[in-house]
């Protein structure tokens, strides 16, 4: 067994992830104004490249932060909250590195992401009032992707 560290000089939150393939592992950390982003890095990086340009990559350019990062099954896409809303983050390796789609856009707080071992749904808990609007109950919500697809978009 060998413990490597991978980060330095970073504010890492939350829980890594690694991607379907354990190639490279999504994580939140803190862009230079503080505000937790989406960053990807490889899991096998050794202390030799550890200060190289491309030993970790910021995913995302939020100007609020992100929570509850999970991945795609095909491993080209990261999820992540923001905003209370669902962005799409694209993490293959070609120039649409980065690129966010929204999928939800509205008012509603989301939290507690998650994604379907087949990548066709992705579910998350909301709080919901109950008829007299006194009390909130936490409850969980789908959202539908292509069904069947193993890509969200396809950039070719």
């Amino acid at each position: 067994m060998k413990i490597r560290r991978l980060t330095y000089g970073l504010t890492v939150h939350g829980i890594v992830r690694g991607s379907p393939d354990g190639s490279k592992i999504a994580f939140l950390a803190e862009d230079e104004n503080r505000i937790k982003q989406a960053f990807i890095i490889d899991s096998r990086s050794t202390e030799s490249n550890l200060n190289t340009e491309n030993h970790f990559r910021q995913v995302s350019r939020f100007t609020s932060g992100a929570s509850f990062i999970r991945w795609h099954p095909s491993g080209n896409w990261v999820f992540a909250v923001v905003y209370g809303n669902i962005a799409a983050l694209y993490t293959g390796e070609d120039e649409n590195f980065g690129t966010t789609f929204w999928l939800t856009n509205d008012e509603k707080e989301r939290a507690e992401l998650v994604v379907s071992n087949n990548g066709n749904m992705l579910a998350y808990n909301m709080l919901v009032p109950d008829k007299t609007g006194t009390r909130l109950y936490k409850q969980i919500f789908v959202l539908e992707l292509e069904p069947g697809s193993k890509k969200l978009v396809s950039f070719k």
